[in-house]
């Protein structure tokens, strides 16, 4: 009945007009995907699809899913990305409402039968598991999360190549008259040759931003205080001997990075690079996996081990401080950054990724934080090659910025509104 419904609808000559007028309308409005405007900066939506609103934090999870992670990240233009990625989005609410979603127990088997996690008796490992995510930038969730869009991917096409069949070349060629009416589309291109003369008068900039405070209100904003393991430092890395064992075991779980495809008159070959070309980079690697565990379970303990006296009370004078005394470390401020860890309204925050880069638990610790609880008043976070000693310095609830705190960061889209308008006037 699906098929049979769905043949029907695309057998419409009109319903396909609009179609193509609706991806007529994208492509020319495409790079506005590209930088989305504030309000989905500001938490809002990304677009749609259909009647489905499609938050800007989904928006981002499949763009990156796509975009890849760690040594797999690829530069992918941002047009195209954002046409794969509504794509994808659509694809993944058709098999949503199919019931093709990737069940967890398919997650599993698939994490469970992939070679890259096998320890040395040939079964899954759960510690070369978490090391080869930990590689690559990846956390389980996120790790599982892209394999679930995967395997909902794959199941869809087999779907639609299971409904697929053969028809004859005449039929095709009448089919696909049927559904694709050519459109003619003129163009009169306009340049606005007066843009300079326009200029941003103070009655203007505040008309602006009375028009515009729902796309500059803030949400709930952190500042932390922190201080920063570097634990991929040289001189900290020679503090830890790696094991022969533990380096061949490190090799045999990432060979494929090691391989190299060669095209030759006998067809494709494979060569591996030996252990002891590529020994170096992999006692590196673990040195570095060592240090970050090593940092976080020394600050981990000299925080909490103290929250039962009187210098974890939150009245006492921060511990931060003097560890970083005491380590030779300095203490930095955060720029303010959302709470939530995703919101961001540009020229009035910062993202934490700026100030921490490759730490995507940072946003996430600092919302745990209460500096009026002793438990919860430090965090400790780790990156790839890095660990923070983190605490609040400030909060501040969502609000709209006043006009006096927003007239120089919204000038220059004032300036360009007021450009647009007389050109348009004047056209």
């Amino acid at each position: 009945m699906v098929i049979q419904h769905f043949n029907k609808i695309i057998r419409n000559k009109w319903i396909w007009g609009v179609f193509a007028l609706a991806i007529s309308a994208f492509f020319a409005f495409d790079f506005l995907l590209a930088d989305m405007g504030r309000e989905e900066r500001s938490g809002g939506e990304a677009g749609s699809l259909g009647d489905r609103d499609v938050s800007g934090k989904s928006f981002r999870a499949v763009a990156e899913n796509l975009r890849g992670f760690g040594r797999n990240r690829a530069d992918v233009p941002e047009a195209e990305l954002n046409r794969a990625t509504w794509e994808t989005l659509a694809a993944l609410d058709v098999a949503a409402s199919a019931g093709l979603t990737a069940s967890e127990s398919e997650i599993r088997a698939n994490i469970m039968q992939e070679p890259a996690f096998r320890g040395e008796g040939g079964q899954f490992n759960l510690r070369v598991y978490e090391m080869m995510l930990r590689e690559n930038g990846l956390t389980p969730e996120m790790f599982e999360d892209r394999l679930r869009q995967n395997i909902t991917l794959a199941k869809v096409d087999r779907a639609v190549l299971g409904a697929a069949q053969w028809v004859a070349p005449m039929e095709l060629d009448r089919a696909l008259d049927d559904m694709t009416d050519k459109f003619t589309v003129r163009l009169a291109y306009f340049t606005d040759k007066d843009a300079a003369k326009v200029k941003l008068t103070p009655e203007a900039l505040k008309e602006y931003y009375n028009e515009h405070t729902n796309s500059i209100a803030l949400p709930d904003l952190v500042t932390v205080r922190y201080v920063k393991v570097a634990a991929d430092d040289p001189a900290r890395l020679k503090q830890f001997a790696i094991s022969e064992d533990a380096l061949k075991d490190h090799y045999d779980a990432n060979l494929d990075r090691f391989e190299t495809k060669t095209t030759t008159t006998n067809g494709v070959v494979t060569v591996t690079k030996k252990f002891e070309e590529v020994k170096d980079v992999l006692e590196k690697e673990l040195q570095v996996i060592e240090s970050v565990e090593a940092a976080r379970t020394n600050l981990l303990f000299r925080v909490f081990s103290q929250t039962g006296d009187s210098t974890g009370k939150k009245d006492a004078p921060s511990l931060l401080d003097a560890i970083a005394k005491a380590d030779g470390l300095k203490v930095k401020t955060s720029p303010p950054f959302a709470l939530d860890g995703h919101s961001y309204v540009a020229g009035f925050m910062s993202r934490p990724e700026a100030f921490a880069p490759g730490v995507d638990g940072f946003a996430a610790a600092a919302a745990e934080l209460d500096p009026e609880t002793a438990d919860l008043r430090y965090g400790v976070v780790a990156g790839s090659n890095v660990v923070y000693l983190i605490e609040r310095a400030s909060f501040v609830k969502a609000h709209v910025p006043s006009f006096d705190d927003a007239k120089d960061v919204i000038r220059g889209d004032a300036l360009a509104d007021a450009r647009a308008k007389a050109f348009k006037a004047a056209v």
